[in-house]
């Protein structure tokens, strides 16, 4: 809970503010150990006619030391959260440079920036799009597919495909074809695009900031 607080310093001078507290015997508490003398204190009340409380706090209540343990429990789960969901991030990194001939490298990346492997295709004539539907099944014996894309570069001699993402962050696979037929067929030097699955992505930046917001609270536990 939130208490909107008046009173005086040390020094006898006019104090106000707001404090987080499970209550208001400990929000006094918390303030005299400050050396404020509190001539008023109440509920902060939000628009809908309940008292403002924190996320963290309604989550997780306590105080001092107990408080801070349990907000650094969570902020490390969380975090190990957003790291496991970012390994399981997986990527497509497609570059090519031209000399006399247009010579192009495909890179497989997980966690965004790790590179599993690189497949170097020199002599590339052209490009185009392809897909594959991976079949699963539930708990309850349901089958149900997953459909993964990818971007197919074509040599005289074999072809190199992307890694087939599911659902892909950055340029589409048929961007990046026309990008690449286009490059191609012009003067240019250098060609960078990248792909990244957004969904594990996204839940790892949530998390991160999950672990942020405990981490936050478990410092002002500490220090009230």
């Amino acid at each position: 809970m939130r208490f909107a607080w008046t009173g005086r310093g040390t020094r006898g001078d006019a104090r106000s503010g707001q404090i987080d507290a499970a209550s208001k015997s400990e929000a006094l508490e918390a303030l005299q150990l400050e050396g404020i003398a509190v001539m008023s204190i109440k509920a902060v009340v939000d628009g809908a006619g309940g008292t403002s409380t924190p996320f963290t706090q309604q989550m997780l209540p306590g105080h001092g030391w107990s408080g801070f343990f349990v907000r650094l429990v969570f902020a490390f789960a969380t975090l190990a959260g957003s790291v496991i969901f970012l390994m399981f991030t997986s990527g497509a990194d497609i570059r090519c440079t031209r000399d006399r001939t247009v010579d192009c490298s495909v890179v497989e990346t997980k966690a965004v920036f790790y590179e599993l492997y690189a497949e170097q295709l020199p002599k590339v004539t052209g490009s185009s799009t392809g897909n594959r539907v991976a079949q699963y099944r539930d708990s309850k014996n349901v089958t149900y597919g997953i459909e993964y894309n990818f971007v197919v570069l074509h040599s005289k001699t074999r072809n190199v495909r992307s890694p087939g993402l599911a659902h892909a962050l950055g340029a589409s696979n048929r961007m990046i074809s026309s990008q690449l037929n286009t490059f191609i067929a012009s003067q240019d030097k250098e060609l960078h695009a990248w792909q990244v699955e957004w969904i594990p992505l996204a839940m790892s930046l949530a998390l991160f900031t999950l672990t942020l917001v405990f981490l936050r609270s478990a410092v002002r536990r500490l220090r009230g």
